[in-house]
């Protein structure tokens, strides 16, 4: 199906600040490969066995990314109803 699209972000770890940690993400860059200009940023936590989303958006785009843990995400063609599963682990990559 290859739905899903894979974007680089910056982690930055400075030696100098033990402990810390920042994700750095280019909203301008985001926008242009998702073809949409940014609205909206949040944050979710979704706690172990529990379920979310199990919807679609019909007109907005969605980027994901993980801080920890693991989800197992289920992708679907609304109109083939062609399914995509993915594992989203944390590292340097929004979906």
């Amino acid at each position: 199906m290859g739905c899903a699209k894979w974007l680089e972000f910056k982690i930055d770890v400075d030696p100098k600040k033990p402990g810390r940690r920042q994700e750095v993400f280019d909203l301008k860059a985001i926008e242009k490969a998702i073809g949409a200009p940014i609205t909206h940023v949040y944050s979710n936590e979704i706690q172990p066995g529990a379920t979310a989303g199990v919807h679609y958006h019909k007109t907005h785009q969605v980027a994901v990314w993980m801080r920890e843990g693991e989800i197992e995400m289920t992708l679907e063609d609304v109109k083939t109803h062609e399914k995509e599963v993915l594992t989203l682990r944390p590292g340097n990559k929004l979906l």
